[in-house]
């Protein structure tokens, strides 16, 4: 991911620390069960995709950042860097 600078023609890489999805479900929903419910997905679709057993659509990612609250582009990019 590359990010241009304004007032500059510079390119530069973003540093992206990835950021672990199923950590961040359970430090949320304190499970992929209740994540599963907020999401309204059954619990082994919602496993997963969590666990990285399976790729979300893009849809998915959506909600997936609706539901964690992740407002930031690198937050979200660091998010789906893990799996």
């Amino acid at each position: 991911i590359f990010i241009a600078h304004h007032m500059t023609t510079e390119v530069r890489p973003m540093i992206v620390k990835p950021i672990d999805l199923h950590a961040a479900v359970l430090s949320k929903y304190r499970s992929i069960k209740r994540f599963a419910e907020a999401a309204g997905w059954n619990y082994a679709k919602a496993y997963r995709i969590v666990t990285g057993e399976q790729d979300a659509t893009v849809g998915q990612a959506r909600e997936i950042l609706r539901l964690l609250e992740v407002t930031d582009p690198a937050d979200a990019v660091a998010l789906f860097s893990m799996i």
